[in-house]
């Protein structure tokens, strides 16, 4: 949700977040209800999967980055892209192949 525009979280004291794992952590809000939304492309790190490697990558209309909220657990900071492309690679043929099982006994 940190990558679309209008996906805001709302914490109780009126400040805005763009992610709710985020809410409650100090440098991730982009704002509050009395001011307003302001620029989130830092706290949140929007751009991090604009280089060549995850845009040529078959899993960016997914991801988009992967989700800054692992990566801040990991590292501590959200500087580079959580992929998951390893884990994808391994994992998207079965999941579809299960997909299709049980949608075709749903139907």
């Amino acid at each position: 949700m940190v990558e679309f525009t209008n996906d805001l979280v709302i914490n109780v004291d009126g400040t805005i977040y763009k992610c709710p794992a985020f809410v409650g952590r100090e440098g991730f809000t982009v704002g509050d209800l009395r001011n307003g939304v302001v620029d989130n492309v830092d706290a949140y790190n929007t751009a991090v999967w604009k280089k060549q490697e995850c845009l040529d990558c078959a899993y960016l209309p997914q991801c988009f980055g992967g989700c800054r909220f692992l990566r801040f657990l990991r590292d501590g900071n959200i500087d580079s892209v959580d992929c998951w492309k390893d884990f994808l690679d391994a994992t998207m043929e079965s999941c579809i192949m299960q997909d299709l099982k049980y949608r075709q006994k749903n139907q």
